[in-house]
């Protein structure tokens, strides 16, 4: 027995307002130009959840139950496709999962007519079994995982079988067997054979993890050259995530010579098909790039990804409107991109967003929200928003004061090198707020903070020095630390050098006095008798 269900979308775009029920009830499809206009939506549903039940109870069944989720319904090719790749052999039994669309109302039931009895049958559900990863790991500036639902589903033995006859999509699906370690033991070099065999035969996904296989060197040595090539053949058969792979590799000089023009031809060509990472990068280049640099453009492919979603592109696009780069600008649509991107735990847009609250930047001012952002900007290691939250709790900013938590978050930004954050941990361990006095430990700071150039910290290590703080007193020393504070322009340093040659001066003084007070005339000689 087997059960069919559709998964293929339409090139449709849906109504985006309250009068169409999918949008004001939260389940409209958050793909501009795809929706689910026929109901395949709720096929899936059905596969999936029949396959749940199916596997509850499957001790208490006999048979055999395949469930397959067709593909390319919609363009009447896909069941040919899964028919002469086998998807359908042994079953004598198969029926679909028709589902009436249109409807005004919700509720009733949804019958099938096809739908046969069976006594006493061991259903042995097999699931969609691949979701291939397609690529797009962190590494490749700002790429993420994409998955791939596989055509069809069937058991290994059959898999390999087909395969045996020199069937692409066989092979291919054996590779994710292979890989993920589904219903056989995982063997990574067993599915770099079968991806190199399906890429051989113009599999296009697997011509796209084959390189991504080389770039990686998972079941195979590493080797870019062989990835750059295999990337191109996919992309020349139009995989966006193979063009996109392309574009880096010409970025970054992978497998090729570094070519920023053919990068931005390939990541355009995976942009216009959807790609929003390819999206993502295409901004970054028009915004950064010396020679390419057109802010406009910019603009636009941040917000084309920015609208699917990419917290990254709805980061920049924020930045974009919030300092009128390529746009006019913008504050109250700076804050909404930022609030978008920070709701997907984007660090620094918490930040910003909290900053726009505390400020009105876009928004009301509302110094609580401000502070919940900071703070869920802090916990994902923001180093900005660890040093402001440090203030604030040091001063009192929309909290009491609570010295000892203000010393927390100025070690966390300290230790990832924040200047200030530096400088102010070193104030506090020189005095003992919100922790006990430790001189070494504030000299410590106070050195790292003025390494960086800070012009405070270099004033106070040479206090430090002056007065023996945390290390032997040497004005010599002090003398050198607030030299280099006056040329950084701390005018504090320049008084402190006038007094210390003041006390030298009288020292040197003292000294003299000292040294008069004990001298003697030389002995008188005594005649001798």
């Amino acid at each position: 027995l087997a059960f069919r269900v559709d998964m293929d979308a339409l090139d449709l775009s849906e109504a985006l307002d309250d009068s169409h029920r999918p949008y004001r009830d939260g389940f409209a499809s958050c793909n501009p130009g795809m929706m689910h206009a026929c109901g395949h939506d709720g096929h899936t549903t059905i596969g999936l959840g029949l396959a749940q039940v199916l596997k509850q109870h499957e001790a208490q069944l006999n048979g055999t139950i395949k469930l397959i989720f067709q593909p390319a319904e919609e363009g009447t090719r896909g069941a040919r496709a899964m028919v002469a790749a086998g998807a359908l052999d042994g079953n004598a039994f198969r029926t679909p999962a028709p589902i009436k669309t249109g409807l005004d109302s919700y509720g009733g039931n949804v019958q099938n007519r096809r739908a046969h009895k069976f006594r006493r049958a061991k259903i042995v559900p097999v699931f969609p079994s691949a979701v291939t990863c397609e690529m797009n790991d962190a590494s490749h500036n700002h790429g993420e995982q994409e998955n791939t639902v596989s055509t069809y589903s069937v058991d290994v033995e059959t898999l390999q079988q087909i395969a045996l006859k020199g069937d692409a999509q066989a092979l291919f699906q054996l590779a994710i067997n292979y890989e993920q370690g589904r219903g056989v033991a995982e063997n990574q070099q067993e599915a770099f054979y079968c991806y190199q065999q399906a890429a051989e035969l113009g599999h296009v996904t697997a011509q796209l993890n084959l390189g991504w296989a080389y770039s990686n060197g998972i079941g195979a040595p590493q080797d870019n050259d062989k990835a750059f090539y295999w990337y191109r053949k996919a992309a020349e058969q139009g995989h966006p995530t193979a063009q996109f792979d392309l574009g880096f590799c010409y970025v970054n000089g992978l497998g090729v010579e570094k070519d920023e023009h053919q990068a931005i031809g390939w990541y355009k060509k995976a942009a216009e098909q959807g790609h929003a990472v390819a999206q993502l990068n295409l901004g970054w280049i028009y915004a950064n790039s010396p020679s390419r640099k057109n802010w406009e453009q910019a603009v636009y492919w941040y917000k084309q990804a920015a609208e699917q979603g990419d917290p990254r592109a709805q980061y920049n696009l924020a930045w974009c409107y919030g300092n009128g780069s390529g746009t006019p600008k913008n504050p109250r649509k700076a804050a909404y991109w930022y609030e978008e991107a920070a709701m997907q735990n984007h660090a620094t847009a918490q930040y910003n967003l909290g900053w726009c609250y505390e400020n009105g930047f876009g928004v009301e001012p509302d110094l609580d929200k401000a502070l919940v952002w900071y703070h869920k900007s802090a916990l994902q290691g923001q180093i900005t928003a660890q040093y402001t939250l440090g203030w604030c709790y040091g001063n009192g900013r929309g909290m009491e004061v609570d010295m000892a938590k203000a010393v927390h978050w100025y070690t966390k930004a300290a230790e990832q090198g924040h200047t200030t954050a530096q400088l102010n941990l070193g104030w506090c361990h020189l005095n003992g707020k919100g922790t006990p006095v430790n001189r070494e430990e504030a000299l410590k700071w106070y050195l790292k903070a003025a390494e960086q150039g800070n012009a405070t910290a270099m004033f106070n290590v040479g206090n430090c020095y002056a007065h023996g703080y945390g290390i032997e007193q040497d004005d010599k020393q002090a003398e050198e630390w607030y030299l280099k504070a006056v040329r950084h322009g701390n005018k504090k340093a320049a008084s402190a050098l006038r007094h210390l040659a003041s006390k030298q001066e009288k020292e040197k003084k003292r000294t003299r006095r000292t040294e008069k007070s004990f001298s003697c005339l030389p002995p008188r000689e005594i005649p001798s008798p």
